[in-house]
């Protein structure tokens, strides 16, 4: 029994996840990877109740909720292993809502009274984006250059168009992200690889 509270599912149709609530203080988390066949519970955060995937759903975002636990977290391994990403922020509520870019890079989660927060480095950094409303609707662009999110005050509206995708290149090992007004000047040295020249402010580069 219970009610059903989240669904999502990868491009292809293939992998899914399914959230419920099955009695307050308690949740039940579903996968399948034979497009809704067949079905597992795994084990997750307690309370998750939100879920978003990337487009091969090997990256998934999920939110709890449960008693005063309200965070984001993040698994890059299909659901086997989470880890926790953000709380919840000063001067916001709840979180609401989980959008993901089609790499898993670009995060967004919507609040209760408070504003949009981004990551574009898969949940390592955050930023606050939008004015502070109860956004209940969230989508993210598949390459995360745009991130847009609605109310019922504001309607439908973009909070911002400056998320920089990772670029996707043959021999591609990584990526380069910073926060606003990061900078970085690079020299292509052939065979599909750059190297970094110079740089101002702190950058992220996993994989590199």
């Amino acid at each position: 029994g219970g009610e059903w509270w989240s669904v999502a599912m990868s491009a292809n149709g293939q992998k899914m996840v399914a959230t419920q609530n099955a009695s307050i203080g308690s949740n039940a988390i579903v996968v399948s990877t034979d497009g809704g066949a067949n079905w597992a519970a795994v084990t997750a955060p307690q309370g998750l109740h939100n879920v978003a995937l990337s487009r091969d759903g090997t990256t998934r975002v999920g939110i709890t909720f449960a008693g005063t636990d309200n965070s984001v977290y993040v698994s890059k391994d299909l659901g086997a292993t989470w880890v926790f990403r953000l709380g919840v922020l000063p001067g916001n509520g709840s979180h609401l809502k989980a959008a993901v870019s089609d790499d898993g890079r670009t995060i967004a989660v919507s609040a209760l009274n408070g504003s949009v927060n981004v990551s574009v480095d898969g949940g390592i950094e955050w930023s606050a984006r939008g004015v502070s409303s109860v956004w209940q609707g969230l989508a993210a662009a598949g390459n995360g250059s745009k991130i847009f999110t609605g109310d019922t005050s504001n309607g439908v509206v973009s909070v911002g168009s400056t998320f920089l995708p990772s670029a996707s290149v043959p021999g591609e090992t990584g990526y380069i992200s910073g926060a606003q007004g990061t900078g970085v000047t690079l020299q292509y040295v052939g065979n599909n690889q750059w190297s970094i020249v110079n740089s101002a402010g702190t950058l992220y580069m996993p994989g590199i």
